[in-house]
C-alpha cells in the first residue's frame, strides 16, 4: 500500500475547502450541507470529517484560505513607485476576480455574516483581519519612511480605515452587482488632493 504523505493529505483537505466555499459563495452557510461538500470536493462525508468535525470548522478554514490569497500572493504589499492613492485603489478592487473558481469576494461576505452567530467563525476572522491589518501597517510605516505619508500618521488607525474601506468597497460591489465607474484611484486622488478656496 502506497505512503500517504503530508502533502497529499494537506491537497485533499485543501480540495475541500475549495469545493466548500464555491458552494457557501454560491449556495451559502445554510444552503450548504456536508453531503453537497462532498460531492464538489469528490469524497465521501466520512472523508470530510476526518480533516474538518463541522461546518464551522470548514468555513474557519475558508477565512484563513482567504487571508493566505491576499497575504501569500503578496496582493497587499506596495508597488515600486506606487502612489498612496493608486496603492488603496488596488486594495479596494483587488478581490474582483476570482481564482482556481473561488470567488473570494463572496466568500469573505458570507464568512462576515456567520461571525455574527458563530463565535469559532468569529474569533478566525479576528485574527485574519489582524493578519491583514498587520501587513498594512508595515506598508504603511513603510511609505512613511519613504517621505510619501505624514511622519505623525496614526498607522494603526490608519490600518483599520484602509481595511475598513476595502472591505465595504467588496460588500457594495457584492451587494449591487458592479462597482462605481470612476475607478477608486482617481476618486481618492481628487478626495486626498488639497483645494485652494476661490478668491471671493
Amino acid at each position: 500500500m502506497p505512503k500517504v504523505t503530508g502533502a497529499y493529505l494537506r491537497e485533499r483537505r485543501d480540495n475541500i475547502v475549495r469545493a466548500a466555499m464555491k458552494l457557501f459563495a454560491t449556495r451559502g452557510y445554510s444552503g450548504t450541507t456536508m453531503r453537497m461538500i462532498g460531492a464538489e470536493a469528490e469524497v465521501s462525508v466520512g472523508a470530510i470529517s476526518n480533516y474538518f468535525p463541522s461546518k464551522d470548522d470548514i468555513i474557519e478554514a475558508s477565512s484563513q484560505m482567504v487571508a493566505d490569497h491576499y497575504l501569500v500572493a503578496d496582493q497587499l504589499s506596495l508597488e515600486p513607485e506606487e502612489s498612496v492613492a493608486e496603492y488603496l485603489s488596488r486594495l479596494c478592487v483587488a478581490s474582483e476576480h476570482d481564482d482556481d473558481g473561488v470567488d473570494y469576494s463572496r466568500i469573505s461576505v458570507v464568512t462576515w455574516g456567520e461571525a455574527m452567530t458563530s463565535d469559532q467563525v468569529r474569533v478566525a476572522m479576528v485574527d485574519v483581519f489582524h493578519e491583514v491589518q498587520i501587513k498594512l501597517r508595515e506598508q504603511l510605516v513603510e511609505l512613511q519612511r519613504q517621505g510619501r505619508l505624514a511622519a505623525d500618521l496614526d498607522v494603526e488607525a490608519a490600518s483599520v480605515l484602509i481595511h475598513a474601506l476595502a472591505n465595504g468597497y467588496m460588500l457594495h460591489a457584492q451587494l449591487l452587482g458592479e462597482g462605481p465607474r470612476t475607478p477608486p484611484a482617481d476618486v481618492l486622488r481628487a478626495l486626498l488632493q488639497p483645494v485652494t478656496p476661490p478668491v471671493r
